[in-house]
């Protein structure tokens, strides 16, 4: 009865790992469905009531710097405006418990009036004890009107490789890992050639008042050309459970010329990718407006 092992390994070399793909986009496919369905619920109720329910208890918001979104999500009075969103790239971790989407938004005084005005989310999601996945740190810029669409989110062909979960000391080293790579990075004012390395191919850079930039050489030619220089320094960084994806958060400053300069709110995310951490999504918001 030789066959029997042996159907067991070609199922191990064939099968296994497209099964764990498999399971990859589905899970991808949670936490857009979840993105989707916390823009849909916005639209029945006030967004503050929507970002209370999908926010997780422990979650980060921007105000302008990073804080815990409880209990102002839940103490605060409705918001006098409508905001409409939607996924346009995403990403899972290898254990498939965290991912990011992120999109642009709309505002409007009413559902059905035209825009007043215009920006980017990009929001990290964890899955929780009871299986759903809620925002864990959220971000957004607000910019011109963009001048075309852009494609909604679709599900890779691709999603990633499996990862296993990683024994707590081990993650906590990851972790510790990128916040020292993430510091490193930010402590020298950033330049083309410092973040080239770190950059992923479809990396996205997020600056409040200016347009998204998409792809890493979009984003190169953005920083060469920046009328202004940014440095930052994290104040944590968290992983997913397989310790290969993950997010930087803190201050920074921004300095344009020699006499214009400011304090600055980032959000990193970030993925390991072909044995290093890649740079997916830079945020970042000026707290103090050039003078």
């Amino acid at each position: 009865m030789r066959y029997r092992p042996f159907a067991e390994l070609v199922w191990i070399l064939l099968w296994a790992p497209m099964a764990m793909s498999t399971e990859r986009g589905v899970e991808l496919q949670q936490i857009v469905a979840a993105e989707r369905a916390f823009a849909a619920r916005a639209q029945i109720v006030n967004p503050r009531q929507a970002f209370a329910e999908f926010f997780a208890p422990d979650a980060i918001l921007f105000a302008p710097f990073a804080t815990p979104a409880f209990p102002r999500l839940r103490d605060t009075k409705d918001w006098a405006i409508n905001i409409q969103w939607r996924p346009v790239a995403a990403a899972v971790s290898g254990a498939g418990d965290m991912g990011y989407t992120t999109g642009p938004s709309e505002y409007r005084r009413s559902p059905g009036e035209a825009p007043v005005g215009f920006g980017h989310y990009t929001s990290v999601w964890e899955r929780q004890p009871d299986g759903r996945f809620l925002v864990r740190i959220d971000a957004g810029v607000e910019h011109p009107a963009p001048t075309a669409r852009a494609q909604d989110w679709m599900a890779p062909a691709d999603p990633g490789p499996h990862a296993e979960p990683l024994q707590p000391v081990a993650r906590s080293v990851r972790a510790n890992e990128l916040k020292d790579l993430d510091a490193g990075l930010g402590t020298a004012k950033v330049t083309a050639d410092s973040i080239a390395p770190l950059l992923a191919d479809d990396a996205r850079w997020h600056r409040g008042g200016q347009l998204p930039v998409v792809g890493r050489r979009a984003v190169l030619d953005a920083v060469a050309t920046a009328a202004d220089m940014i440095e930052w320094l994290p104040e944590a960084a968290v992983v997913a459970a397989s310790g290969d994806f993950g997010y930087t958060y803190g201050r920074g400053r921004w300095q344009r010329g020699d006499s214009e300069s400011g304090e600055l709110a980032y959000l990193n995310v970030w993925q390991r990718r072909n044995g290093g951490w890649r740079l997916l999504v830079h945020v970042s918001n000026a707290v103090e407006a050039p003078r």
